[in-house]
């Protein structure tokens, strides 16, 4: 994969430079790449625990490896091992809470990041406790029409519509896709809440507003 091969590259020049912050950010891209890209998870995890060794073993500052924390949690999601997943995004956000306190817009990553592991564990209504703080975050950090908003209404959508709360679903992501078409009329991540919105109109029953919405 082509970018796989230019970020080892990165990363090889980066520790020829001795630069362990630009090495550890290659690695961490990396970590993305090969876990949720190419889907290879054990590497992947394997990468992150360099990344991790790189930035401990130098006296880094907490912070930066809540950044590994958050990669190597997004790949044992995608992996199905939630467990492992919530633990490392919870370990991300006690940290992010310690440094920069609980209202720091940079905890609104991890704090998703815990709530869909959440999400896939079934635990919804912790779940959805995690993306309100998030869409509260960033509602202070970037106003209503951000697309960040409108990516957590759209996480609400979806973690509702599997409490069967089908009205409340609906809402989140009416509000999601009336973003998104503020900001552009295909903006991208609008395909995905269409899907969410398609299966709470199945669920309301409303068969034919479903289908277009597929």
């Amino acid at each position: 994969d082509e970018a796989e091969t230019e970020l080892r590259l990165a990363h090889q020049e980066a520790l020829a430079s001795n630069s362990v912050v630009l090495a550890s950010q290659a690695v961490i891209a990396l970590v993305s790449v090969v876990g949720n890209g190419l889907v290879r998870f054990e590497e992947a995890h394997q990468l992150a625990q360099v990344a991790h060794a790189m930035l401990t073993g130098r006296g880094a500052e907490e912070l930066a490896v809540t950044e590994v924390l958050q990669a190597d949690a997004a790949v044992f999601r995608r992996a199905s091992d939630f467990k492992r997943a919530f633990a490392l995004s919870d370990e991300a956000v006690l940290l992010l809470e310690k440094h920069l306190g609980p209202s720091s817009p940079r905890l609104g990553t991890a704090v998703t990041e815990r709530a869909n592991a959440l999400n896939s564990m079934g635990r919804y209504a912790e779940a959805e406790a995690g993306y309100q703080r998030t869409l509260e975050l960033y509602l202070a950090e970037y106003g209503p029409e951000h697309p960040r908003v409108a990516s957590v209404w759209s996480n609400l959508c979806l973690v509702r519509f599997r409490q069967r709360r089908s009205e409340d679903a609906k809402t989140a992501c009416t509000r999601a896709l009336e973003i998104y078409g503020r900001i552009s009329s295909d903006f991208p991540d609008s395909g995905l809440t269409l899907t969410h919105l398609g299966s709470v109109q199945a669920q309301l029953r409303d068969f034919e507003a479903a289908i277009a919405s597929f």
